[in-house]
C-alpha cells in the first residue's frame, strides 16, 4: 500500500489486522448501502486504494490524502480541507484520528503519562487486553 507506514502495512498483513480491515470494510458497506448522491470523499487512505469507496453508491468517489507517496485524488491538509463547502453527501474517515498535529502530541503525552505511572509503581492509565498488566511484585 504506497505511502502508508511499513508498520502499518506488515499490521494490516497480520490476521488481526486483515480481520480489523475486514470487519471495517463490512460495517461501511452496510452504512454506505443506505447512501445515496453526487459526492463521496474518502479522507485517508487505509488499507488498499478502494478498500471503502467501492462500496459508495454515490455518482463520484474521491480519495483524499495528506501523503504524497498515496495515490490519492486529493492531496491536501485533513485539517484544512481543498474541497468546496457543500460539495459532499458522504465523508468517510478511516483511522485519521492521528492525522492532525494535535491528536498526535495528544497521544505522545498519554505515552508519556503511562509510562511515568508504571515506573512510579501505578498501573498504566491506558491498558490494553492485549497486553495485559503483570504485577509488579
Amino acid at each position: 500500500m504506497p505511502g502508508e507506514s511499513p508498520a502499518v502495512t506488515q499490521w494490516l498483513a497480520t490476521p488481526l489486522g486483515r480481520r480489523c480491515l475486514a470487519n471495517e470494510q463490512r460495517l461501511s458497506r452496510q452504512a454506505l448501502e443506505r447512501v445515496f448522491g453526487e459526492q463521496c470523499l474518502q479522507i485517508g487512505a487505509w488499507g488498499a486504494r478502494n478498500s471503502f469507496l467501492r462500496y459508495a453508491r454515490t455518482q463520484r468517489r474521491a480519495l483524499l490524502d495528506w501523503r504524497p507517496g498515496v495515490a490519492a485524488d486529493i492531496l491536501s491538509s485533513p485539517e484544512q480541507l481543498s474541497v468546496a463547502s457543500d460539495s459532499v453527501d458522504v465523508v468517510l474517515l478511516p483511522h485519521i484520528g492521528s492525522a492532525s498535529v494535535v491528536t498526535r502530541n495528544a497521544m505522545d503525552q498519554l505515552v508519556v503519562d503511562n509510562l511515568k505511572a508504571w515506573f512510579a509503581g501505578k498501573p498504566p492509565l491506558t491498558p490494553v487486553p492485549e497486553t495485559p498488566v503483570k504485577s509488579r511484585g
